[in-house]
């Protein structure tokens, strides 16, 4: 299980937790086992909790209520290989704080689940193909992920981007992309 929003409350958990499962559905993507691809089925709730740290040899961080067990049953009776978005969850994603271009939401309608009188509303999150733009940003977080050095942060105005080539192969479609990136200090003096 896997929370956001805690220990530290932040308004964009909902966010948060979306790109983290959108990125667990892709690279389990990339993994075969016996010649086949995994798949996951995850499954995404919003709610309140109970929390606190259990055991003194090996203290763990535990989480108690009814938002668990909503959230274990969004990701047991989802369906397999898709990301499972409770109907709480989808109203925090239509909120400005947490609302994302690269989202797409497709209804997949009222699903019965134990604990609950009435079927509870729930939608599949996958990533919008919105072309060149997300090929960009993927390709950046790998650059940034081979290249720790450099964190590109919106807060950080004293950081601009500077050149180093790409080539980011689309497996779907077998285009090539070249393009650069570049990550300069502005404070830096600028080298010829």
């Amino acid at each position: 299980m896997t929370v956001s929003g805690l220990p530290e409350p932040c308004i964009h958990h909902a966010r948060s937790i979306c790109h983290l499962a959108l990125d667990m559905m892709e690279i389990a993507g990339q993994v075969q086992v016996d010649g086949e691809s995994v798949q996951i089925t995850i499954g995404i709730h919003t709610g309140e909790v109970v929390t606190g740290v259990i055991g003194q040899r090996m203290p763990r961080y535990c989480l108690f209520g009814n938002t668990v067990n909503l959230t274990s049953r969004t990701e047991t009776t989802g369906e397999k290989g898709k990301i499972n978005v409770s109907e709480y969850t989808y109203r925090c994603l239509m909120s400005p704080e947490n609302s994302d271009p690269q989202f797409h939401l497709e209804h997949r309608g009222p699903v019965s689940m134990k604990g609950k009188k009435e079927p509870m509303q729930v939608w599949f999150l996958s990533r919008k193909n919105t072309g060149i733009e997300v090929w960009l940003i993927r390709a950046l977080r790998l650059f940034l992920r081979k290249n720790r050095k450099w964190k590109i942060q919106a807060d950080m105005p004293e950081m601009t981007l500077e050149w180093n080539e790409f080539l980011l192969i689309d497996r779907n479609t077998s285009v090539k992309f070249n393009f650069t990136v570049v990550l300069r200090n502005r404070l830096e003096p600028n080298l010829p």
